[in-house]
């Protein structure tokens, strides 16, 4: 809620509080739309590397009966 309350702050500053009459509206051109689709590309890609190759979600569980997927995604039952 903080963070769609804060959202909502700076449209009201940026967007809606310096709406006047007779005002173009702007529309972004293909090109900056591009550039902006390829930040985020790019920012999902690195997650996904940094993801892939850094031990972030590794699940470490110490509970009995548990069971864990191997490389080829097999399960195999812990021994208790």
């Amino acid at each position: 809620m903080i963070i769609v309350g804060t959202i909502l702050n700076r449209f009201n500053v940026s967007m809606f509080g310096m709406i006047q009459l007779n005002q173009k509206i702007y529309y972004p051109s293909v090109i900056e739309s591009v550039v902006t689709i390829g930040i985020l590309a790019a920012h999902i890609l690195l997650f996904y590397i940094i993801a892939k190759h850094l031990p972030i979600f590794e699940h470490h569980s110490d509970a009995e009966g548990s069971s864990l997927p191997d490389q080829s995604g097999n399960v195999s039952k812990s021994a208790a």
